[in-house]
């Protein structure tokens, strides 16, 4: 019963450590994205080109500084969700350092299956199979049972 339990506990903790993997694999590849997105490599506080430069005119002087300083907002705003994703990088970190490798967790989930787990099987089917038989005739009876005393005349009041 105990290797049971700790073949079951194993499977719990593959997947979730798989469950976390995926995780961490996900946010990695949102980050990927952002950073495609926004134009410069994670981590290297490039900041985006600019729109080129600047017009001649002096009234035209300020729409490009309000672009770059949108640029550089939205700039900060996907460092701040970096941030934020590294955070919870590092978080997820030791909870998927703690559990055990799939190759370790294979290994030991193969030496756990029992040797006549066929026999086991078939033991199993055949009490399945028995349990809906009863069940069924339990049915069959309950219904003959309700039947009868439908049919049944309704008890004689004898006067006292």
């Amino acid at each position: 019963m105990q290797e049971q339990e700790r073949y079951e506990q194993q499977l719990y903790q593959l997947s979730q450590r798989l469950m976390l993997q995926s995780q961490l694999n996900d946010q990695q590849a949102l980050e990927r994205r952002r950073a495609a997105a926004g134009g410069h490599a994670p981590g290297t506080g490039e900041r985006p080109a600019g729109p080129g430069p600047e017009p001649a005119g002096r009234r035209d002087r300020s729409r490009p500084l309000h672009a770059r300083e949108s640029e550089f907002a939205q700039w900060q705003a996907q460092q701040t969700q970096h941030d934020a994703i590294q955070q919870q990088i590092a978080a997820l970190r030791p909870l998927l350092e703690t559990l055990p490798t799939s190759d370790e967790t294979e290994v030991e989930a193969e030496s756990a299956i029992p040797d006549n787990w066929r026999e086991i099987h078939e033991e199993c089917l055949s009490l399945h199979s028995q349990l809906v038989a009863q069940q069924q005739q339990e049915t069959r009876k309950r219904r003959v049972w309700t039947s009868r005393r439908r049919n049944l005349p309704p008890p004689r009041r004898q006067p006292l």
